[in-house]
């Protein structure tokens, strides 16, 4: 094929740069650049070319619209037209690179939508918390909306400012004191400030209740109360206003500053609580305390003192046993309540098997004996309740036969107890009526074992001076234990 001549390429260049090309882009606003605020605004972009190209919008330099059309025209409507719309737009058209963009216009709406107040509710106590709305519905934020309270005087009523991104704001308002209160709200359109602010909301009129507790009273009944009574305790408040809507007062009875004997939820002023079957551990100083939003009020002290303990009872495991069993003692007062601290009582006192006392958070406690000397002895037990300090008549007593397991060692020391060095003496140990093997040691000064044997132990040495002290004979089976001593003295040569 013949090439085409110069002049018939250049034409086809020519042709081809041109539609690659914008060309005339034109910006129109309708009805006009200065309406009202809810008139219907159509803004035309218009350009020449028919290819594909891409539109876009901007209001004050910020994009808020792009569409790629091989039409040429573009429209975008504000239906309606707000004051947030206000600003200067412009319309850009590129196409393969070549961009151009159209005349400024600046639109003006003017007016702003009357807002509206709600409020969560409209009647409260002082100290309530109120949840107040102001919305501008078919406003175009960001939106500052104002809150004002109207009270009559003279200092201003703006409560407080809050900015939404949106068209509605809400915001907490504390009224602090009693009385009505004239509640509104408007607005501005921060993007927009020239456009000032709306008209005021709707008026909400607020009725802030006065509520004080001014005193709590609490009385006990009966005045003197002896064990098993029972007791009333009457807890009544002095207000100041009469409330209108239902309110929780929370009653607290307190005894000894820290426990917290009761507690009840109520819409009374008052309430009752009562005690059956008192006891002693329900003795102490009583408060009552009242709680009703933000003010808490409490009586003065009230001191109760229940007369009487219950008089305890005393239960043995065994009451015949051999020395060094073991005997479970219980002692018990099922109806009080604790903490007690229980003492357990043993007569004769010289066995030596009660030191001390046993406390218990209950009202039992149980203790294992070890009587370690045959006898007949008596146990009895009582106990203190605390923290009233004041003791029990003492339990029921109970006699317990404690049998001999073997005697005491015999030692006899021939042939005398004091003697010369270079005698020869010998000791001669033994038990008698026992039906155990008892082990026998013959020990020096307590410390020394010299010999150990079983019933009878005999042991002959020649003395020196030095061999003077003290000599036991123990004898010993399980835990039982009996001895007998004598001093032997060892004189200088004949």
């Amino acid at each position: 094929m013949a090439p085409l001549p110069d002049t018939l390429s250049w034409l086809l260049t020519g042709l081809l740069l041109f539609s690659y090309t914008v060309d005339g882009v034109n910006l129109r606003v309708l009805p006009r650049t200065n309406v009202k605020s809810g008139t219907v605004v159509t803004l035309r972009c218009k350009v020449r070319n028919s290819l594909v190209h891409s539109f876009q919008f901007f209001r004050d330099n910020i994009l808020i619209l792009a569409v790629n059309s091989t039409d040429t025209e573009l429209v975008y409507r504000l239906n309606p037209a707000r004051a947030g719309d206000s600003g200067i737009y412009k319309c850009m058209v590129s196409m393969k690179g070549d961009l151009k963009a159209s005349l400024a216009e600046k639109l003006t709406v003017s007016g702003l939508q009357t807002p509206k107040l709600q409020l969560s509710m409209t009647t409260l106590y002082k100290g309530d918390i109120v949840t107040a709305t102001c919305s501008a519905p078919e406003e175009k934020g960001p939106l500052k909306f104002r809150f004002y309270q109207d009270r009559r005087t003279k200092y201003s009523p703006l409560i407080t400012e809050q900015v939404s991104n949106g068209n509605l704001s809400e915001t907490k308002l504390f009224l602090r004191q009693a009385g009505d209160y004239f509640l509104y709200c408007d607005y501005t359109v921060s993007r927009v400030p020239q456009a000032g602010y709306s008209n005021h909301s709707n008026v909400v009129k607020v009725q802030v209740i006065e509520y004080t507790i001014d005193s709590v009273n609490l009385t006990i009944l009966p005045r003197r109360v002896k064990r098993v009574m029972t007791v009333d305790f009457h807890c009544q408040i002095n207000v100041t206003g009469e409330p209108s809507l239902p309110l929780i007062h929370t009653f607290q009875l307190i005894r000894d500053n820290t426990h917290i004997v009761h507690m009840v939820n109520t819409t009374d002023t008052e309430f009752l609580y009562r005690i059956d079957f008192a006891r002693v551990a329900d003795s102490g100083d009583y408060r009552c305390q009242v709680s009703v939003k933000d003010n808490r009020v409490t009586s003065m002290a009230k001191i109760l003192n229940i007369l009487g303990l219950e008089t305890p009872t005393l239960e043995l495991s065994v009451t015949t046993l051999y020395e060094t069993e073991d005997l479970v003692a219980t002692c018990s007062a099922p109806q009080e309540k604790g903490p007690l601290i229980f003492d357990f009582h043993l007569l004769p006192q010289n066995n030596g098997a009660l030191k001390g006392h046993w406390s218990n958070f209950g009202n039992f406690t149980e203790t294992t004996l070890v009587l370690k000397q045959a006898g007949v002895f008596t146990i009895f037990c009582d106990y203190m309740a605390y923290p009233q300090f004041c003791r029990s008549n003492h339990s029921n007593v109970i006699q317990v036969t404690v049998k001999e397991l073997f005697s005491s060692p015999i030692m006899d020391v021939s042939p005398n107890t004091t003697v010369f060095e270079g005698d020869i003496i010998e000791v001669d140990c033994k038990v008698k009526n026992s039906s155990k093997n008892v082990t026998l040691y013959l020990t020096k000064d307590d410390i020394h074992i010299l010999k150990e044997a079983v019933l009878h132990l005999r042991h002959s040495f020649t003395v020196q001076e030095a061999d003077s002290g003290e000599y036991v004979c123990a004898a010993e089976w399980g835990m039982a234990e009996k001895v007998t001593s004598q001093n032997i003295t060892v004189k200088g040569k004949y």
